[in-house]
């Protein structure tokens, strides 16, 4: 089965129903956000099984596509592997956008902490030790 509406193309293959009693809700609302563009997909309902998502304007194509935790309220970032179709098996709300979300990472923190700290340790080291060093 397929839908066209002007923003989106959805398409639930029969081959991919896992549960034939779940209700599709075929009207997906685009909103603005302030990092892109989030969606919410079937209501928050579990879907009948995996759909894909063909977008059609070139400015709703994303790199990143999140999904929002009910239980953290955090988004999480899903493996969309591309960009113009995305394929979908969790209901909920989705976010689709250009840039990461988040701060820098615990690796990042790591390494310029890290980097200071040597610096910081030489800089000692060479004050102690400028006597014997520049003798």
């Amino acid at each position: 089965m397929s839908l066209a509406s002007n923003e989106y193309i959805l398409t639930l293959k029969g081959a991919d129903i896992a549960n034939a009693g779940n209700e599709l809700e075929t009207l997906i609302k685009f909103e603005a956000h302030k990092d892109g563009a989030s969606f919410k997909l079937n209501g928050g309902q579990s879907l009948p099984g995996k759909i894909s998502l063909f977008l059609k304007d070139p400015e709703s194509k994303r790199a990143n596509l999140y999904l929002r935790n009910a239980a953290t309220g955090r988004y999480e970032k899903l493996d969309a592997k591309d960009e113009a179709i995305l394929y979908l098996d969790t209901p909920g709300d989705y976010l689709l956008t250009n840039g990461l979300l988040g701060g820098p990472g615990i690796s990042k923190v790591l390494l310029f902490g890290g980097g200071a700290a040597v610096i910081l340790g030489l800089a000692v080291f060479v004050l102690l030790r400028r006597r014997y060093l520049f003798w």
